[in-house]
């Protein structure tokens, strides 16, 4: 999402860092500001390259959901303030803080200067749309991820024909799961990408008073805002799409208990009662075909 160039990175002078850790008192301790600096190797910022080589030891010491190497995308995008492709020390400093034990409109105002792309104190439809849609696709990315299996072997050549079986094994049941998944993965992309943008704009634009308000109040633009849960809307996916039993969830689909022939699933096709259930674990408050409707209406 960044706009393509980095700003000039520099050194970071001591006195800064002291003039930080002071004006940072209470919030994020010196220790933590040494070693933000000590990890940044000294600069000011780093790129978004360089950040997501070091997401996993910046996770280390700052444990908490915000600052993950599986969200570090998400994270970086929230910490560079200004768009230009660079999250300084200062940053980074004080966006811990934000999400370590900020206040209502503090996480609200970053979230706000995060979507708020061209800086024009407004958020548009286009650029919360552009947002959405970006945090769709990293989310699906990391379901995938977390559904492949953990003992997946990674290495390659080994001789052990055995240990070749095992990989093309795991390769096929991870296409498998691909297939089942991605129907619904899809439907979800069009019913949120739609729903939670036309539910926000009754104006061309929100100003930044009224997305603090509606960022405080609305459960689904606090989920949105929140760098760990944007990046795994999709966590368990796969588990509740596979466990899905398609006699017993077409059961529960009809109120007399009696189901068609011609239950079976074919490929491809949507199961709505798992569609809903995947909905509902993204911590999102929409109702899959109160929204699908809404969009055939259009």
């Amino acid at each position: 999402m960044g706009n393509g160039s980095s700003a000039e990175i520099k050194k970071f002078p001591p006195q800064e860092r002291d003039r930080l850790a002071d004006s940072m008192k209470g919030k994020v301790s010196h220790e933590e500001i040494n070693f933000i600096v000590n990890t940044f190797k000294g600069m000011s910022g780093v790129n978004k390259k360089t950040y997501l080589d070091i997401a996993k030891q910046l996770a280390t010491t700052f444990q908490i959901n915000g600052v993950n190497p599986d969200n570090a995308e998400t994270t970086f995008e929230l910490f560079d303030q200004n768009h230009d492709g660079v999250v300084d020390v200062k940053d980074f400093a004080q966006g811990i803080h934000i999400l370590r034990s900020g206040t209502e409109e503090e996480r609200a105002l970053l979230s706000f200067r995060a979507l708020d792309r061209d800086g024009d104190g407004f958020i548009s439809r286009s650029e919360l749309q552009s947002r959405i849609q970006h945090l769709l696709k990293l989310s699906t990315t990391q379901a995938k991820k977390e559904g492949q299996p953990q003992n997946t072997k990674k290495e390659s050549g080994s001789g052990d024909l055995n240990d070749v079986l095992a990989r093309q094994g795991e390769a096929a049941r991870e296409d498998q799961m691909d297939a089942q998944l991605k129907p619904y993965i899809d439907r979800l992309n069009e019913i949120l990408g739609s729903s939670l943008v036309d539910n926000m704009f009754l104006t061309k634009k929100i100003s930044k008073d009224q997305w603090s308000v509606a960022a405080k109040a609305n459960s689904n633009l606090i989920v949105i805002c929140d760098p760990y849960q944007s990046t795994h809307l999709f966590k368990g996916a796969h588990e509740t799409v596979l466990a899905g039993d398609p006699a017993t969830l077409a059961s529960a689909m009809y109120s007399d208990g009696e189901v068609p022939e011609k239950v079976e699933k074919k490929k491809g096709d949507v199961d709505e009662v798992i569609l809903q259930k995947v909905m509902d674990n993204t911590g999102l408050k929409i109702n899959c075909a109160e929204a699908r409707s809404k969009n055939k209406k259009k």
